[in-house]
């Protein structure tokens, strides 16, 4: 782990809520069914599952710079995003700083080794969460 990941990390530890901090019928359902799934399920499957409609874009292993792209490409709001490696580096930091502030962006969720992006119409205020990801 680098210095920077070590520092986001304490960052994420400071501000991560439970499912007893958040006030969203969508991410409390989104803890309680993704990220409190322990089976053998890998994590884009069980998101998908959980939202049941719209496409899923990974970027794993795509350069920072890229993830705009790829928000630039969206144009249906059950769209959602999943980037991997969101604090590994301050490139990577300031990368997914930017795209959770785009105005598209209605929802964002910080779970520390991933972000996810979500366009929904029906979520009136943008918001962000940062949520305990169970180890």
């Amino acid at each position: 782990m680098t210095f920077h990941a070590l520092i986001e990390y304490l960052k994420y530890r400071l501000k991560a809520k439970t499912r007893h901090g958040v006030h969203s019928p969508f991410v409390y359902s989104f803890i309680e069914q993704v990220l409190k799934n322990r089976n053998r399920t890998p994590f884009p499957n069980r998101l998908r599952s959980h939202l049941q409609t719209g496409q899923m874009i990974l970027l794993d292993g795509i350069p920072p710079p890229d993830w705009q792209h790829a928000l630039d490409k969206i144009n249906d709001s059950e769209t959602a995003i999943i980037i991997r490696g969101i604090h590994s580096t301050p490139n990577h930091s300031d990368h997914w700083n930017k795209l959770i502030v785009d105005e598209r962006v209605k929802l964002s969720i910080d779970i520390y080794s991933r972000g996810l992006l979500f366009f929904k119409d029906e979520f009136k205020e943008k918001q962000h969460f940062v949520l305990k990801y169970p180890a």
